[in-house]
């Protein structure tokens, strides 16, 4: 399925209603280990409007930004450290380098609509929605 972590759906498979479940998947297996790699010093120039203006709000450390990186391939990155001559960006996955620990119960278990199969994911209750 289409958004899921491989490991998560081999930890549910074959259990059904009612049945718990309580397991970790370790960063590895999930969003990957942290990597220093992905962190980028861009110059502060990049983040200037076309007036020479930088907005102090938008480069805030914590602060999500959308990036395009050279190639046109869109990315979100985290701001790591703003100085005055660059911002730092953390490309990770927010959750790379964390176990994930999973633990509920499976309510019910259905068979997937012709719809969800087509567009590759699962619809909430009432269908569509995007």
């Amino acid at each position: 399925m289409e958004g899921i972590l491989e490991e998560f759906e081999k930890n549910l498979h074959g259990r059904g209603a009612g049945e718990s479940f309580d397991f970790v998947i370790a960063s590895a297996l999930a969003y990957g280990d942290y990597d220093s790699d992905k962190l980028a010093e861009i110059p502060i120039q990049a983040f200037q409007a076309p007036d020479g203006s930088i907005d102090e709000e938008m480069i805030q450390v914590g602060n999500e930004l959308p990036m395009v990186d050279s190639e046109g391939n869109r990315l979100l990155g985290v701001v790591d450290e703003v100085t005055d001559t660059y911002v730092r960006m953390d490309f990770n996955h927010p959750l790379a380098g964390s176990d994930l620990h999973f633990r509920g119960i499976i309510l019910n278990v259905r068979e997937a609509s012709a719809e969800e199969i087509s567009h590759g994911h699962v619809h909430g209750p009432g269908g569509h929605h995007h």
